[in-house]
């Protein structure tokens, strides 16, 4: 018997998305407002076509970052408080554009504009929403240039207990 047997014939669309629906059904992407970020965010998209997965965008504002270079004196109040409304600002129009992307596609779509430690804040996220996986741009981490975000990412695929899929931009 084959494993496929209960949902038919494994080489129909509608079996390949049964099995793969079956696997997932909620998955966040980390979006943001670079290249990468748009690349992600429309695989994203075709991944909750084919699968029928719910989909949760998430754009996050790294306050812990601010906060620390509020403390080691880069920062005064008024710089740091300027910084975080221009992110939010950001957060809002890079979610609106993942509405309208989700919208043309006919995929629904749920969106988050977070605070906090970017690791720290996914996982939470991924917890409380019972994410199956989690979707997010690549990077890369050199010796020559290591620098935060790369960090949270690597943090990110360090601490999540769920599967993550690393989207990389092709070659332009």
């Amino acid at each position: 018997m084959s494993i496929f047997a209960h949902i038919g014939n494994p080489r129909s669309n509608k079996a390949k998305k049964n099995v793969a629906s079956s696997l997932a059904s909620k998955a966040l992407v980390l979006v943001d407002d670079t290249v990468l970020g748009v690349d992600t965010m429309n695989y994203a998209i075709h991944v909750a076509q084919k699968t029928g997965c719910e989909l949760f965008a998430a754009f996050v504002i790294d306050t812990a970052s601010m906060d620390l270079l509020l403390q080691m004196k880069i920062f005064v109040r008024e710089e740091r408080d300027t910084l975080e409304e221009e992110m939010l600002a950001k957060g809002r129009r890079t979610l609106e554009t993942v509405r309208m992307a989700c919208a043309n596609k006919g995929v629904p779509v749920q969106t988050l504009l977070l605070k906090g430690c970017l690791h720290q804040v996914i996982d939470q996220t991924i917890r409380a929403n019972h994410i199956d996986f989690l979707i997010i741009g690549g990077w890369h981490n050199t010796s020559t240039r290591k620098d935060t975000a790369s960090t949270e990412r690597q943090l990110v695929l360090d601490t999540v207990d769920c599967p993550v899929l690393v989207v990389k931009s092709p070659k332009r």
